[in-house]
């Protein structure tokens, strides 16, 4: 039975239409361009290939570039203006506000930095829904799909493997997650994962468009 659900915050909790996305996108390579001053693509190819080994952009520049101005990168990735690439979601706080009545516990695991994820949750109204943000910081530039990240907030929160549904846009994370034994949720908001995606070895591994559906998949999940 699903009692607490563990989302990802970006594309998740808002859709990968989203503007932002496509910022943070360029602000990453802004930033590895900057630091390793080489042209933006150059840097967005080598970005490309080299987090493939890591959980992030990040851990890959402090791992094998000898990065150490942390602050400055997630400042520049998530600079205040950032709201700006946001739009609305119609719909989205009485979506948790029903999670939330229903009696699920909910919490956010992110790979970025803990005060983008509050302005978000904050743009959107749904901060008072969430019982806690575990980011990259705390869990020592080594997120997702690092087991210790989903132990570290599961922990914390005093939730349970065997009951808590983890939910992300990133089929390597969602991977992660399930490699511990957990349920997962992939949001595939155009169906492109899916249709290239080797599902066989991930059999409890459910394939959403938005989150709007989690009400009723949890249904479905009780059933079984």
């Amino acid at each position: 039975m699903i009692k607490n659900f563990l989302f990802d915050l970006d594309n998740t909790i808002y859709p990968s239409s989203s503007k932002i996305n496509e910022g943070i996108d360029h602000r990453m390579v802004e930033a590895v361009s900057e630091f390793l001053q080489v042209d933006m693509n150059t840097a967005a190819i080598l970005r490309h290939e080299k987090k493939k080994n890591y959980s992030s952009t990040l851990e890959w520049l402090m791992k094998e570039q000898n990065f150490t101005d942390v602050d400055w990168y997630l400042q520049k990735v998530h600079p205040e203006d950032e709201l700006n690439e946001l739009s609305p979601v119609s719909g989205l706080k009485d979506f948790f506000e029903g999670l939330k009545s229903s009696g699920y516990r909910m919490a956010i695991l992110t790979n970025g930095p803990a005060f983008h994820a509050s302005r978000v949750l904050d743009f959107y109204g749904i901060f008072s829904y969430f019982d806690g943000i575990h980011d990259i910081v705390e869990n020592g530039m080594q997120g997702k799909p690092y087991a210790n990240s989903y132990f570290n907030a599961m922990k914390k929160e005093n939730f349970e493997l065997c009951n808590t549904l983890f939910i992300d846009d990133y089929l390597k994370y969602v991977y992660g997650y399930m490699d511990l034994g957990g349920t997962a949720v992939l949001i595939d908001a155009d169906g492109s994962y899916t249709q290239k995606a080797n599902f066989s070895k991930y059999l409890k591994l459910y394939c959403l468009h938005s989150i709007f559906e989690l009400p009723s998949l949890c249904e479905d999940i009780e059933q079984k």
